[in-house]
């Protein structure tokens, strides 16, 4: 798509002429915000995801179907779970052991859970956009209704916060 603008017309002329500022402005009221990875709201929306990331990605249990063949105690597994835990505690070299050590016994209880959905037959796929008894997904999308043992997973950590609806007193609600 091209635009053309006429130097005869003034409001042509004043995209051209104050192009940058313009643009620039409209991020003036915009308030940036930060992703405390290693809060707990973050972790437990997003951590999980990371794991599953890291075993899909490095062709352990790659296809969406291999989600039941979990086994925590897989020799290529744990080489990629003490990988993963040491890059966790060098991203967070920064904090106190206390949050780091809070951070790698989230992943192992994510561990535990997913070995023990997997064992018990609970799960026998990362995720499943199909209804039926027989898909039994490790993922569900964050805020789903569905009530099974899948992890919430968010699509995009932008948003973390939880939202707040407040009443005004006196309003219609």
């Amino acid at each position: 798509m091209v635009t053309l603008f006429s130097p005869s017309k003034p409001r042509d002329r004043s995209h051209y002429e104050t192009f940058s500022s313009y643009h620039q402005s409209l991020y003036r009221y915009v308030e940036p915000t930060s992703i405390t990875p290693w809060a707990k709201p973050a972790r437990d929306r997003a951590l999980h995801a990371a794991l599953i990331t890291l075993v899909r990605l490095t062709d352990h249990l790659r296809a969406n179907d291999m989600a039941g063949a979990f086994d925590k105690g897989n020799p290529e597994f744990q080489s990629l779970l003490a990988s993963f835990k040491g890059r966790v505690r060098e991203a967070a070299s920064d904090r106190d052991q206390d949050e780091i050590d809070d951070v790698i016994n989230h992943i192992d209880r994510l561990v535990l859970d997913w070995h023990k959905q997997a064992k018990d037959g609970m799960v026998n796929r990362y995720e499943s956009y199909k209804s039926g008894s027989q898909f039994k997904p490790l993922m569900k999308p964050y805020g789903s209704s569905k009530k099974d043992n899948a992890w919430p997973t968010l699509n995009s950590m932008r948003n973390v916060d939880t939202e707040t609806t407040v009443w005004v007193k006196g309003e219609d609600q």
